[in-house]
Order: C-alpha cells, then sequence, then structure tokens
C-alpha cells in the first residue's frame, strides 16, 4: 500500500458548472495496464468509534470535515494481482484474514469539496483500523452500568440462537453495542419486521453470517436444529394479506444468531425487546394460527391485526408476570391463549374489545 500526500499527485482542473475540483493521477501506482479503479471512502473508525466528516456523497445531509480514499485496483480478487503483504503486516494479524486485498493501493486525504489535504499518520492508523475491522460482524454486550453511549453507538438486541442457549449458556436475549460501522447501520442491512411496525416500534432484524459454529455442532443430539431461533422467525411474521401469518422463507430455517436494532436509530432497551418477543411468542402465534384455520378458535385476520398495539402487549405481559408472581401458568412452552384476556373463546372487537 501507498500513502501519498496530497501534493505530489494532484491536478487542478474544472467541471461543467465552473466550480474547481482536483483529480489524483494514481495510475502509475496501480499499475501499468492501467487498470480500472476501485474506492474505499472511509468516514469513520468503528474500532475507535470516531467519525471523520460526512459529504462524501452527494446524498448526505451536511458536509464536513474529510475522508480517506483507499484507490485500488477495482478488479484485484480476478486479474491475478498478488497478497498485498504489506496491508498483512501493518494488520499484524496471524492465521486467516478476512478478505484478501490485493495488489497496490493509494491512500488519500480528501474533502467534501473534491479537494485533497496532506494524509497524517493519525490517518494511516484510521487504514489500518479499517482493515483490521473489515467484515467482522461481531458485537459486544451492552454494559448496563455504563449510563451511557458514545454518540456513534447504539444499543440494540441479539437473539440467541437454540444451540449458543443450550451449549453456551446463553440468555435468549442480550443487549449489545452497535456501532454506526455494523452493516445494519452503515449498510442498511436487514428486514424490518411488519409486526413491530404494528407495535409502532419498528425494528430491523439482521441474521448474523458467522453462523457455521452452529450448523451440525459436534455431540448434538436435541430434535430442534442448533440454528433454529423461533423468536426471530416469529417476529417476522408477516401481515401483508399476500404472505400473511408466514415468515419469509428465508427467516424459517437455518437462522443463527440474529441482531435486532431499531429503525429510528435509537435504543433498543431489553426491556421492551423481552417484551415484544413474549408477547409474539406466546400470545400472537396462536392467533395467527387460529386466523389461518390450524388452531380450535374461529378468528378473523381482521381482528388479528387490530388486536397488535402496544397497549395490548403491555396488558398481556403484564397479566403473565401477576400468574407467575401467584403460582399461577408460569409462561412455558405450552400454548398460552387466554392469560391476560378474556377466553379465547370470544372474538375480538376493535371498537368494542371483547364481546
Amino acid at each position: 500500500m501507498v500513502a501519498m500526500r496530497a501534493h505530489t499527485a494532484i491536478h487542478d482542473g474544472e467541471d461543467e458548472d465552473t466550480t474547481p475540483f482536483e483529480r489524483a493521477n494514481i495510475f502509475s501506482y496501480l499499475g501499468a495496464d492501467r487498470p480500472f479503479e476501485g474506492n474505499i471512502l472511509i468516514e469513520d473508525n468503528t474500532v475507535r468509534d470516531r467519525n471523520l466528516g460526512c459529504g462524501m456523497a452527494q446524498w448526505a445531509p451536511r458536509k464536513e470535515g474529510y475522508c480517506i480514499a483507499v484507490i485500488h485496483r477495482e478488479a484485484f480478487l480476478y486479474d491475478g494481482s498478488t497478497i498485498n503483504t504489506s496491508i498483512l503486516a501493518s494488520v499484524g494479524t496471524p492465521g486467516q484474514t478476512h478478505h484478501q486485498f490485493r495488489g497496490p493501493m493509494v491512500a488519500l486525504r480528501r474533502t467534501p469539496f473534491e479537494t485533497y489535504e496532506d494524509i497524517t499518520l493519525a490517518d494511516f492508523r484510521h487504514i489500518i483500523d479499517y482493515f483490521v475491522s473489515y467484515a467482522i460482524t461481531k458485537v459486544r454486550e451492552s454494559d448496563q452500568d455504563r449510563g451511557f453511549l458514545s454518540l456513534a453507538t447504539i444499543r440494540g438486541a441479539k437473539i440467541c440462537c437454540y444451540g449458543e442457549i443450550k451449549l453456551h449458556g446463553s440468555e435468549p436475549h442480550i443487549s449489545v453495542d452497535i456501532t454506526r460501522g455494523h452493516p445494519t447501520r452503515r449498510y442498511g442491512a436487514g428486514d424490518v419486521s411488519s409486526i413491530s411496525e404494528r407495535l409502532v416500534m419498528p425494528l430491523k432484524l439482521w441474521k448474523d453470517p458467522n453462523i457455521g459454529t452452529w450448523r451440525h455442532p459436534p455431540g448434538w443430539h436435541e430434535i430442534i436444529g442448533a440454528t433454529s431461533n423461533q423468536d426471530a422467525a416469529f417476529l417476522m411474521t408477516r401481515t401483508d394479506f399476500e404472505n400473511w401469518g408466514w415468515a419469509p422463507p428465508e427467516w424459517q430455517v437455518d437462522l443463527g444468531n440474529v441482531i435486532a436494532v431499531r429503525v429510528d436509530d435509537k435504543n433498543l432497551t431489553l426491556d421492551d425487546f423481552r417484551a415484544m418477543c413474549y408477547f409474539v411468542r406466546r400470545k400472537l402465534q396462536p392467533m395467527f394460527e387460529d386466523a389461518l384455520g390450524l388452531g380450535s378458535v374461529l378468528r378473523t385476520r381482521k381482528s388479528v391485526l387490530d388486536f397488535i398495539t402496544w397497549e395490548n402487549m403491555q396488558k398481556y405481559n403484564a397479566k403473565m408476570a401477576e400468574d407467575v408472581g401467584s403460582g399461577g401458568q408460569s409462561g412455558g412452552d405450552e400454548k398460552l391463549d387466554d392469560a391476560g384476556f378474556e377466553s379465547d373463546e370470544f372474538f375480538f372487537d376493535a371498537e368494542t374489545g371483547f364481546v
């Protein structure tokens, strides 16, 4: 990798609307064959929770700070380029790397106004941190005693798969820190739960790609697969009438651990998330089954959708907690249709309640 000072490779020019800009002539560094160039724009350092700037894209809400543009051969994985040993040595991580960065690379410090500045040693640290953290999707468990988070971090929830719960003794739901660089926030990765939208707290669910550990783990003899994640599957149950009552195929099997974040980029409290999962699993799923004709109670789809409110969720969970405290139903794996409300043998009317 070559880190260049800006003034050594900059040419001045003007575009059609007479706005001045600078263009970096880097072809001699990428190869004599003048390959197509690719760009990596580093605007934040997720390892150190630092924001460098904003405005490198035309749709950015503001223009400030700077970014580090790492320019490379666009097809370096396929054009015969060799491993960049400078990056490997700088990263200093033994064993398998998360991505094979190949060929020469040029790093420039760029402003939102298409001009360049001298790159600094601190910028080199940001570049190395980018390579260290590239394609790593692990999240850190939140410290609940810490009363504040950095501006670049929000709290989400990890829904542990059955294998992690059984083999590692994990809690079903864990509060985790989600940095700005996480795929759910950087790239908008994940799918929105339509049930959470009806509860007026839209959540985006994202499957952790590091699922290999939970596929056929040694000594696994459970009937349910280790990659099973029922809470995530239930949250992804569709409420549109085309695919009503079913999770999409990709959310039915081979899920592994799942990360949940709020669509509005606010903190997701573990209490709210647990309440939502419990309500969906214990109350709503039997109602969906009834409306699909798979249960024992006559129920309309509209009545089920009208029932999905934050108020009803709170009432149901409060009643269940009261029953557990008084030695009643424990909220185990049995079907709990009528806890917290009138018997499910009655119909629900959106305006008057149960009749």
